[in-house]
Parts: structure tokens; C-alpha cells; sequence
């Protein structure tokens, strides 16, 4: 999978799409890969709702490319939520960021629902005390919020003024170690949230449910869409 990932990034750099894909995953119903699911005449999925509809197809393709190699190799074995989330640790690797831990063994969700999204991600007018509040719904501080601030543009200027995190920008601005180790320690929390194990999920045979060609045509479309 590594050697994948790696040829897709050289190609045509994703890091940052690939993170707010991870993001918009885990944060609706966790990670389970659930935003990767298509949608259906029968079913509106997640990644249809109308925050994940500017998710770029270079994202959705480097897990595509993954899957169908593993697939090859070791047919039903690996998740696409797994490869989601070690897919993420590479790249972030491959541009200069710090190493972190991703334990295995997540499956994949056994629904999408595009109605699931709202609500539980926050949208790009939402003020800096509101992201705050929503961050720890889930389970995240201000401290873990901002550590991921390579995906968090819509938090602005912000960041850089109000009380609550203006330490750790200043922090982070004179001190690169402390920043690596708060986005790693982010990044560990994030890709174990609410993940299925055994029951709870399965593996896809392929990342997108339904015609595989659809698929793919459905990420031609979008791949000169960038956030």
C-alpha cells in the first residue's frame, strides 16, 4: 500500500485533501470509513450531504488505488477505514510531519447517511468559541484542535488572538517539536474515534458500494476540485 500512496503523492501531491477527508469521515459516526460509501436510488450517503460535496477526488482516489492493490494481494482482509487512516499517517510523513501510531483493525461502517453530517461537522462561517465547543462534544481540547490547524482554515485569524488558543499559536510558532508532538498526539486520538470492531462493521470489497465504475467516474468528475 505504501508504494501507492507514494507514487500517487509524487504524482500529484494530496496531503491536505486526504486529512479533511479523514476528518469529514471520523467526525460523522467516527471512523469507519463511511464517508467513502456512494450514494444509491435508495439512499442519500454521506459523501452527498452538502459540507463533503467539495471534497476533492484526488482524496477518494488515493484510497481507491490502495484498496484495489490490497485487494489483489489479500482479497477482504484490510478495511478501507484502515487504509484511510494509515494513507493519512504516510503522506503526513512524506511532507515533513511527524511520525505517529494508527492501531489497526477498524471496519468499515455498515451505513451513510447523508442525514448524519449535520451537525456534526463544523461549517466555515463558525465562530472560533462555537468550533471550540464542538471540538469537545467529541472528546477533543482546544490544545488537540489546534495541533490539526494544517485542516482547520476556517478558524482564520482567530486562532491567533482569542485567549484560548493564542498560547499554543505562540507556542508552536518558536517551538516546531512541541507543535509535532500535539499533531501527532491529535492525530492518534482522531483515528481511533468511535471506530467498529467485529460486529459493529465489516470490510468493503471495494471502498464505494455499487457499480465501481460509477465510482471512479464519480472521482474523474472531481479531480480538479481542491478545498
Amino acid at each position: 500500500m505504501g508504494h501507492v500512496v507514494s507514487e500517487k503523492q509524487s504524482t500529484s501531491p494530496n496531503t491536505a485533501a486526504v486529512l479533511r477527508l479523514f476528518f469529514h469521515d471520523c467526525a460523522v459516526e467516527g471512523c469507519d470509513g463511511s464517508i467513502l460509501i456512494s450514494s444509491t436510488s435508495f439512499n442519500k450517503a454521506e459523501r452527498d450531504a452538502e459540507p463533503n460535496l467539495l471534497l476533492p477526488g484526488d482524496a477518494f482516489d488515493v484510497v481507491v488505488r490502495a484498496k484495489t492493490a490490497l485487494e489483489l494481494q489479500c482479497p477482504g482482509i484490510v478495511s478501507c477505514s484502515d487504509i484511510l487512516a494509515t494513507a493519512v499517517r504516510d503522506l503526513v510523513s512524506m511532507v515533513g510531519g511527524p511520525k505517529y501510531s494508527v492501531p489497526l483493525g477498524r471496519k468499515d461502517g455498515l451505513e451513510s447517511n447523508a442525514a448524519r453530517v449535520e451537525g456534526n461537522l463544523p461549517s466555515p462561517t463558525m465562530p472560533l468559541s462555537k468550533i471550540i465547543f464542538f471540538m469537545l462534544q467529541k472528546g477533543f481540547r482546544a490544545r488537540n484542535e489546534l495541533a490539526e490547524r494544517v485542516r482547520v482554515a476556517f478558524s482564520g485569524s482567530g486562532l491567533a488572538v482569542d485567549e484560548r488558543t493564542k498560547p499554543f499559536v505562540d507556542l508552536y510558532a518558536s517551538n516546531s517539536t512541541a507543535f509535532f508532538q500535539d499533531f501527532a498526539l491529535a492525530m492518534e486520538k482522531l483515528s481511533v474515534y468511535k471506530v467498529k470492531t467485529d460486529r459493529e462493521g465489516e470490510n468493503f470489497e471495494y471502498a464505494f458500494q455499487g457499480d465501481y465504475a460509477y465510482a471512479l467516474n464519480f472521482i474523474d468528475v472531481r479531480l480538479s476540485l481542491f478545498y
